[in-house]
């Protein structure tokens, strides 16, 4: 029997975070509201397997997710602050919010720990990983490089002006892309992430807010709605005429950032 949650697709909406179950794909995506679950508000998420984990406005929140029809909230931890952002990688989440990046020991997954910090003031948006290191979208700050070969003792190394606000970050091979609210989307070349440098940027998006890839395709977000790129040649990334913009009118109720945290199947 097919698994009728191959397809899986979780969105935060505020005050609400919501589980949406997409049919196998179709052109425009169908989505169907499964579950409500009142967390407070929901600012960034991320999976694994079975569990769910997702920021709110006091901290980090993980929801026990192997029954997708009826998550069970098991934990939290956090420092009263947003947090706006949270990557998982094995033991370790990776999260930021106003009081700058933390890392959170999840081995224990119902006794989460903050083990360690980053921060010089700026507010986190957006988390990728790269090799050892965070790359963290870090508003006014740009892109900044955080070096988390000790996750205990996480340490800033270099840092990128994208030349605007940067609210969202994602890589592919030695480049990241990162989301600037007046420019579009910045190319940055890591192959020496100690002297990242920009490297060119992608003009046809405006008010950019977040991104994510999809095997060779870079969705962009924005209030306008999504643009799609081909980044097979991740330095060269062409804007893909065989896709056509999603429009925010056409993506049913889902508004604001939410509809822009694209994941398994969606698209």
């Amino acid at each position: 029997m097919t698994n009728p949650f191959r397809w899986n697709t979780w969105l935060g909406l505020s005050p609400l975070l919501v589980l949406m179950t997409a049919a196998p794909p179709q052109d425009p995506p169908q989505l169907v509201l499964v579950k409500h679950i009142n967390t407070g508000v929901c600012y960034g998420l991320d999976i694994t397997d079975t569990h769910l984990f997702t920021t709110t406005n006091t901290g980090l929140s993980i929801l026990d997710v192997s029954n997708p029809v009826d998550p069970e909230r098991i934990s939290r931890t956090g420092d009263g602050r947003p947090w706006f952002c949270v990557t998982v990688d094995g033991p370790f989440a990776y999260a930021g919010g106003e009081s700058g990046f933390a890392v959170v020991d999840i081995s224990d997954i119902r006794q989460p720990e903050i083990i360690g910090r980053c921060s010089d003031g700026g507010t986190s948006y957006d988390i990728a990983l790269y090799e050892t290191f965070a790359l963290v979208a870090d508003d006014s700050d740009g892109l900044e490089i955080i070096d988390v070969s000790d996750p205990r003792a996480p340490k800033k190394i270099a840092e990128v002006d994208t030349g605007d606000d940067t609210m969202g970050v994602t890589c592919s091979g030695t480049v990241a892309f990162t989301a600037d609210i007046g420019r579009g989307v910045s190319l940055i070349d890591l192959g020496d992430v100690s002297r990242p440098r920009r490297i060119g940027t992608l003009d046809s998006t405006q008010s950019s807010w977040g991104l994510t890839i999809a095997g060779e395709r870079l969705y962009v977000g924005s209030f306008d709605g999504i643009v799609v790129f081909d980044i097979t040649d991740p330095g060269k990334p062409l804007f893909d005429e065989c896709q056509d913009i999603v429009h925010a009118e056409k993506c049913q109720d889902i508004v604001h950032k939410s509809i822009y945290h694209l994941t398994d199947g969606c698209f």
